[in-house]
This record gives C-alpha cells, sequence and structure tokens, in this order.
C-alpha cells in the first residue's frame, strides 16, 4: 500500500513541477528583448512590435487631419426664417380681411410688408377659396426650404419654384405664387461655432486606430529614434529599464492564468474520475504542447503555426481521462497558446473548436487499431478550422485551401505522436487506458493463464463474476470494461495458497486442519497478496483498487462463527477483511457479483425465487454494513444491479434436461 501511496505522491509532484514550469515559460521565457536606446539614439538593430499596439503619434496625425478637412457649419438663423414667414401669413390674413371689401386689392397692397403690385394683389383677392386654399400652401413650400436654410437664394428659388409647379392651380396663380417666393424667401444660414466643433468631435470618432501590427518594424537599423517610437517602444516594455508597461502586462497574464487554473481545479474537484495518473498526464502534455508552440512559433514562419502538433494533448488527455477533461482543459491550453504566440487569439478559437471535436472523436477509441481512424477524422476537424478561419479573414480560395491542408497535416502528426506515446504514458504512470484494458482482458495474458493452470476454480469463478459485473455495469453508467477486468483480476491473490479456497478444492479440506484464526487469516490474506501481485505486475490503479475492495471492510463469517463457538471473547478484526470499502460504482459491482455467485452456487433447488432473495440478503447486508457509503452508487442503480445480477445468475444455473 505505501507503493500506491508513493506513486500517487509522484504524480502530484509531477502535475505540480509541470504547472509550475508552464508559468515560468509564459511569465518569464515569453517576454521579448529588451534594448537600451534614448529618444535621438540610432538604433542598431530593427525592433519589431511583439505584439499589436495602438501607433498613438500616427493616430494623432490621422486625427488632426479629419479635423482640419471638416469645413466650416452653417445654420437657419430662426429670426430671419420669422420674419420670413411672419410677412407670407400676413399677405394672406389680410387677404381673408379685405376679401370682400369694394376696395379689397388696394387695401391688402398697402397692409402687406410685401412688395406686391396692384395687379398681383388683385389676383390673390379674386381668387376662389378653393384656389386661396391651395394657394396657401405656398407657406408651407417656403417654411420647409427656410428651415433647411438658404444659402444660395437662386438655388433655392429653383427648388421652390418646382414644388409650386406641383400645385394644382391655373398657370397665371402659379406665376404670381412665384412672385410671391421671390419676395418671401432669403437667404439665412448664419456661421455656427458649436455645430462646426461637433462635426470635429465626429470626424475624430470616426477614425479608426493606426496600429502597429505585430512583427511589423518598429524602428529600423540605422534610423534615429523619434519620440512616437520611443514610446511605442516603451509601451512594449521593450526599453530597457523602463518594464513598467510590461510589468502590468505580466501580472495581467499572471491573473489571466490563475483564472485558468481555478476553474479546471473547480472542474477536477467535482469530477468522480478515479484515475489518478489523468491530473499529471495532462500538465505534461500541456507543458510539452506550450515548449512545442513556444519554440516552433520562432522556427516556422507566422502562416505555417497550424502545422504545429497541438492536437497531441486532446487525443492523450481524452484516452487517460475523458472527453469533458479534455474539452475542458484544451480550451485553458488554447489561451495559454495564444498568450505565448503573442495573443494570437484566432488560433485560440481554432484550438477549442478542433480540439473539442477531436476529444469526441477519440471518446470512442477503445482499442488500437481505433487510433488512426480517429486520427485521420481529428485532423479533418483541424483543418476545416483552419480552412474557416481564412475564409473569414480573406476570400481567397487557395489561401483557405492552404490553411486546410496546414490544418490537416498538423492534426495528423498530433495524431501519429499520440499512438507512438500511448505506450511510453502507459507504462511511465501506470495508466488506465480502453487499449490497456483490452490487452488485460486477453486471455493470453500471463496472470490469466497462471491463474487458469493453477486456480482453475478461481479463474471460472472470475469470468463468470466479470460477465455479471459488465452487464450490471452497463445498465447503471459505469464503466463497463474496467468493471470486467476489474473482476477478471479481483482474486488473482488466491494464487498463493489456491487449495484454501473452495473453488479449487478436490477431496479434503485443509481448512479441517486449521483454527479458524489461520483459516481466516488465509481467506483475507488473498486481498493483500492480490495487491502485491497486482502492483509486482504493474496492473493500473483502478484495477488494484477494485482487488483492494471488492471485500470492502466485511468479515469472514464462517469462520467467525465457528471461533465464537469455541471463544465468545474473539477479537473480531482478526476476521475483518482490511478494506477499504468500495469507493467507485465499479467496485461495488464487482463486490456484489461476487458474493452473490459464490452464495447462489450454494443453493440447491436454484429457482428464480431463491436466487433474488439471496441476491437482495446480500446487498441488503452490504448495505447495513456500509460497504456502498463511500461509493456513488444510488438505491435506484442499486435495485437495477439486483435485477441484472438475479437474471443473470438464472441463465447460468437454469435447469437442464437430464439425459439418460
Amino acid at each position: 500500500m505505501k507503493k500506491i501511496s508513493f506513486r500517487n505522491l509522484i504524480h502530484k509532484v509531477i502535475a505540480a513541477t509541470s504547472i509550475i514550469l508552464i508559468m515560468v515559460i509564459i511569465l518569464f521565457m515569453n517576454k521579448p528583448q529588451q534594448i537600451k536606446i534614448a529618444v535621438g539614439d540610432i538604433s542598431n538593430t530593427d525592433v519589431y512590435a511583439p505584439r499589436a499596439i495602438v501607433n498613438e503619434e500616427a493616430t494623432k496625425k490621422e486625427i488632426q487631419k479629419a479635423i482640419d478637412a471638416v469645413p466650416k457649419q452653417y445654420s437657419p438663423d430662426s429670426q430671419i426664417t420669422q420674419t420670413a414667414l411672419d410677412s407670407i401669413d400676413d399677405l394672406f390674413k389680410f387677404t381673408e380681411t379685405y376679401r370682400n371689401e369694394p376696395d379689397g386689392a388696394k387695401l391688402l397692397q398697402e397692409a402687406s410688408r410685401l412688395n406686391i403690385s396692384i395687379n398681383t394683389a388683385f389676383a390673390i383677392i379674386s381668387m376662389t377659396e378653393a384656389e386661396f386654399k391651395e394657394f396657401e400652401k405656398i407657406y408651407e413650400i417656403i417654411q420647409s426650404e427656410m428651415e433647411k436654410g438658404v444659402s444660395s437664394f437662386e438655388e433655392s428659388q429653383k427648388l421652390c419654384n418646382k414644388e409650386v409647379e406641383k400645385l394644382t392651380l391655373s398657370k397665371d396663380n402659379k406665376n404670381i405664387g412665384k412672385n410671391i417666393i421671390s419676395l418671401v424667401l432669403t437667404e439665412n444660414v448664419v456661421y455656427d461655432q458649436e455645430k462646426t466643433d461637433a462635426a470635429k468631435e465626429e470626424a475624430a470618432l470616426q477614425v479608426p486606430e493606426q496600429m502597429y501590427k505585430k512583427n511589423e518594424i518598429i524602428v529600423r537599423k540605422g534610423e534615429k529614434i523619434e519620440t512616437g517610437q520611443y514610446n511605442a517602444l516603451l509601451q512594449l516594455g521593450l526599453i530597457e529599464g523602463k518594464n513598467r508597461v510590461s510589468g502590468t502586462f505580466t501580472f495581467g497574464i499572471f491573473l489571466l492564468m490563475l483564472v485558468c487554473y481555478a476553474i479546471i481545479s473547480f472542474y477536477h474537484s467535482r469530477q468522480k474520475n478515479n484515475n489518478f495518473a489523468a491530473v499529471p498526464i495532462s500538465s505534461c502534455c500541456a507543458l510539452i504542447v506550450i515548449l512545442i508552440v513556444f519554440y516552433g512559433s520562432k522556427i516556422l514562419p507566422e502562416n505555417m503555426t497550424a502545422l504545429l502538433p497541438t492536437g497531441l494533448f486532446t487525443g492523450i488527455v481524452t484516452i487517460f481521462g475523458c472527453a469533458q477533461t479534455s474539452i475542458i482543459t484544451n480550451m485553458v491550453l488554447a489561451i495559454f497558446c495564444s498568450v505565448v504566440l503573442k495573443m494570437e487569439w484566432s488560433y485560440a478559437i481554432c484550438l477549442i473548436i478542433a480540439g473539442t471535436l477531436a476529444s469526441y472523436c477519440f471518446s470512442f477509441v477503445k482499442r488500437r487499431s481505433h487510433l488512426l481512424p480517429a486520427s485521420v477524422i481529428a485532423s479533418v476537424f483541424y483543418g476545416l478550422s483552419f480552412c474557416a478561419l481564412s475564409l473569414i479573414e480573406s476570400t481567397n480560395i487557395l489561401d483557405a485551401l492552404l490553411a486546410f491542408l496546414k490544418g490537416f497535416a498538423g492534426g495528423f502528426i498530433s495524431g501519429l505522436i499520440t499512438i507512438g506515446s500511448l505506450p511510453l504514458i502507459e507504462w511511465l504512470f501506470n495508466a488506465t487506458t480502453p487499449m490497456k484494458l483490452s490487452d488485460l482482458a486477453n486471455p493470453e495474458n500471463k496472470i490469466l493463464k497462471k491463474l487458469l493452470v493453477a486456480a482453475p476454480g478461481t479463474y471460472h469463478h472470475s469470468l463468470t463474476v466479470a460477465n455479471i459485473s459488465e452487464i450490471a455495469a452497463r445498465s447503471v453508467g459505469a464503466d463497463p470494461l474496467l468493471t470486467r477486468v476489474g473482476a477478471y483480476y479481483h482474486d488473482i491473490g488466491k494464487l498463493k495458497h489456491p487449495l484454501y479456497f473452495k473453488e479449487n478444492q478436490y477431496g479434503e479440506n485443509p481448512h479441517n486442519n486449521l483454527n479458524p484464526e489461520e483459516s481466516s487469516k488465509l481467506i483475507i490474506n488473498h486481498v493483500t497478496d492480490g495487491v502485491e501481485i497486482a502492483v509486482k505486475n504493474r496492473l493500473p490503479q483502478q484495477i488494484i483498487d477494485i482487488i483492494a475492495q471488492h471485500h470492502g471492510t466485511s468479515s469472514t463469517g464462517y469462520f467467525l462463527l465457528r471461533a465464537k463457538q469455541s471463544n465468545a471473547e474473539v477479537n473480531e478484526e482478526s476476521f475483518t477483511y482490511p478494506g477499504p470499502a468500495p469507493q467507485t460504482k465499479e467496485a461495488a459491482i464487482v463486490m456484489l457479483a461476487d458474493s452473490c455467485e459464490a452464495a447462489v452456487r450454494s443453493i440447491d433447488d436454484k429457482t428464480e425465487e431463491k436466487i433474488e432473495n439471496m441476491v437482495r440478503k446480500i446487498a441488503t447486508d452490504r448495505v447495513n454494513s456500509g460497504q456502498f457509503s463511500n461509493c456513488n452508487l444510488t438505491f435506484k442503480e442499486l435495485e437495477t444491479v439486483i435485477k441484472v445480477i438475479t437474471k443473470t445468475l438464472g441463465g447460468y444455473f437454469h435447469e437442464r434436461i437430464k439425459y439418460e
């Protein structure tokens, strides 16, 4: 047991070391090289922008250009407008007043503020009510034009005359209307300082920020440093001894990393995954990917980063952990990679999308023969992600095709690395994968072959328990493959003393020559012996756990009863398995299937009712003794398991036709 604890300690150390190294790479190794320079100095090297920033000097110049290009703004003078409108309004009012007077035309001419002729006054007075009502629309025409602002009398007069032509008036009355317009209409715009200032502000806001793009030259070799260039270098943290902004940038990245690690920690704290190797493997893979991106980005051109095999992370983590873990951690890794690439967030988006789909592909891998097809399909998703990004940024179809090929190549390289590294990772971390479980389930495995020869009864008992356990596990959403393999190996500890177990005895029972304490110790030791054999043969931790937990903290009831018959004060701890009680659904199912298979064999007349009663009795006893208290098996799931075990055992022990 100490070896197992030590292994878990090593895993934690590996995970912590990987996380620290990732932080060191991103926070310190990833800093741009600083130069010692001041305004007016001659640069002895080309200086490139490590990330995109605002070119403040160029932006100010563009803003000033936009402001200078704004013409003076004018607005209509409301007083001039109102005076003009009042004059025509008076004309129409006086017309109504003097319409029926004998000298109406003369009175109208004298009363009007407009310099109209007597003939014009007479024509207006002589209009019918319908004609005059239509004629009054001239007021609206003049009002509309003057409220817009009359800066050119001729232009405005032409526009008003066009509107007069649309009125349903006679030609003579239209001419009178045009004459009135020429008398009323006047230029009314004046310089508007407030409007001019607002226009300049709007023009300044419309100017886009001028940028230094990533990898754009800020200062060329031999060029004299200007103030604007110096400020840009200072903003990027490239000035030696002036690292104020660079420090805040580093602190921001540090906070981002803390948030990302908090997300991962919260996710892992909510998981019931018992694969202890998943965390150190994920951490090591993340470190490797960060190193690949860090050094690969320095070697490869910027447009070739899609070739970097970042997809190996999702494949390995999905296989050794689960798809959900891979998706969550890949999102964080994508953010870290974008930081290493100086905030290339589009690259992070591609990694997140393609990585999510790749995790889905690798989640179906159960055998080593499935790895290559999964890698090819995942590569297609990587290619499509980079192709989509290319189409968004450019309409060039050829560029999009090249992006697909580069993404596919990067994904395929990742797949090949994943396939090649699996055996090494399995060996280094003694980790559980579906492929390793399939290998362990092979009857040609040396432990199973030894069990078949040395303890054939135990071997066949294990096969039966494995079949029952797999069906039960599948019915409640547990891992059926892990449960089956765990059942194959749960009794390998009996290899040390096979004849002391009933299923391997042919003739005399050696326990008849031992006292209950000695017999109980031999029986109990098959658990610790099994763990020892499993550790020696580097079986996965999850299998070792099932071996250790398949009897929990129950007692060897038969030998305890015998001991109490001769000594009522017997120490019950000597007859109790060391445990622990099952910690997972898989271990609980193997425990129940193991006990039920052995117990049902002892029933003489194996009817369905008797089998079910026996299974329920054993399940109730395990619940009452707290064996299922630490696993996440619900009562509803336990009921399902009971029914499955009953049905399966009924099939094994069905009645057969007697042959003569």
